[in-house]
């Protein structure tokens, strides 16, 4: 099922609707349709591999068209200047947004994955484990990094308290949160006082 006016992600390959190709060229959809169906006529290409669904507001379901970038290209050769550049800058962008969602969770991971070395840490540095030896440095981190506590930024931010902050935090963010966590390991291994790391962070923030 596509939704409206789309780009979407099948098989890990982009594309792009019909739909979508209709509204940034300003063509009626079924003439979008027949301009596909005789492009991939042309190119010896099985039409149905390309085939996908659409359901309108009113519920009704109609066929569309989800094209990769090369097939799209192609399509858009035949149009004018203008509405080949408005296909390609959407493409550019919706390549741009994927590369960022790339680097978005690979840093997210990065972070998860750099958090077990400062817990291990904070375990090692007291003799009697509590929950709030674990919070009292992620909210030190936070303070420094967003300017306020987790719950806070949420508040602000719009964002469900049961949900992870940092699937919503930017890759500069979470790449300062990846050097937090790693400067407080260091700083709680070398026994550093809670006051003495607050500064050391702040001044290596800054």
């Amino acid at each position: 099922m596509t939704n409206r006016n789309s780009i979407s992600i099948i098989s890990n390959n982009q594309t792009m609707s019909s739909l979508e190709i209709a509204k940034l060229t300003g063509k009626r959809h079924d003439h979008v349709m027949r301009d596909i169906t005789n492009t991939l006529g042309e190119l010896n290409i099985n039409a149905p591999h390309f085939w996908g669904t659409y359901k309108t507001k009113q519920g009704n379901e109609y066929g569309c068209y989800n094209l990769p970038k090369r097939e799209t290209l192609i399509l858009i050769s035949g149009y004018n200047i203008v509405l080949r550049a408005k296909i390609i800058d959407r493409w550019e962008e919706l390549e741009r947004k994927e590369l960022e969602k790339k680097n978005h969770d690979a840093v997210r991971a990065e972070s998860k994955l750099e958090y077990k070395p400062m817990t291990d840490a904070i375990s090692a540095a007291h003799e009697e484990i509590k929950p709030y030896h674990f919070s009292n440095e992620a909210d030190l981190i936070n303070r420094i990094v967003l300017g306020c506590a987790a719950s806070k930024y949420k508040k602000q931010n719009d964002i469900d308290p049961s949900e992870s902050l940092r699937d919503y935090l930017t890759v500069k963010q979470l790449d300062c949160i990846v050097g937090m966590q790693r400067a407080n390991t260091v700083y709680i291994e070398d026994g550093l006082d809670f006051q003495d790391r607050k500064t050391k962070l702040t001044d290596l923030f800054n």
